[in-house]
């Protein structure tokens, strides 16, 4: 990762800098290195917005809504995710924005809002279904079938 980034940055590949950036980040949140995750997204991020890359600032803002629902920081990572969202939705990046939407539907019903959540992974479905993602519509169908569950519905 360090590799790719540093071979972005001698190129002056800002759109490589900016995945590299995340992927960094996602490997440090998965090693549950919080700080430096946040720090790589938000060096994503920085570099998204001086190149107006609205892909990049989706998936950059999306990821720091990961790092901050594991700090559980739930209204923080709700205002990440539903920018994300519109960025990604800009981009026509759509089965990130699906992921973004699922995101932000488990954020919602953590924090009790089911109406909002079962908005958000009907979204998240649908952009799914669109791009004919399975993995994706699976878990935006999990979200769905557990709020389902939990008020005795069917889906």
């Amino acid at each position: 990762m360090r590799q790719q980034l540093a071979i972005a940055r001698s190129n002056q590949n800002f759109s490589d800098e900016i995945l590299a950036l995340n992927n960094l980040g996602t490997l440090r949140l998965q090693e549950g290195d919080l700080r430096s995750a946040h720090a790589s997204f938000s060096e994503g991020l920085l570099v998204s917005q001086d190149i107006e890359s609205e892909s990049g600032i989706g998936l950059s803002l999306s990821n720091l809504g990961l790092v901050a629902a594991a700090q559980g920081q739930m209204h923080d990572a709700r205002k990440y995710y539903e920018v994300a969202a519109n960025y990604r939705a800009r981009a026509r990046d759509y089965a990130g924005q699906s992921n973004t939407d699922s995101n932000l539907g488990d954020i919602y019903l953590a924090m009790g809002r089911t109406r909002e959540a079962i908005g958000a992974y009907r979204v998240a479905l649908s952009l799914a279904r669109d791009v004919e993602a399975p993995y994706l519509q699976l878990r935006a169908l999990d979200g769905l079938i557990a709020i389902y569950r939990e008020r005795s519905e069917t889906v």
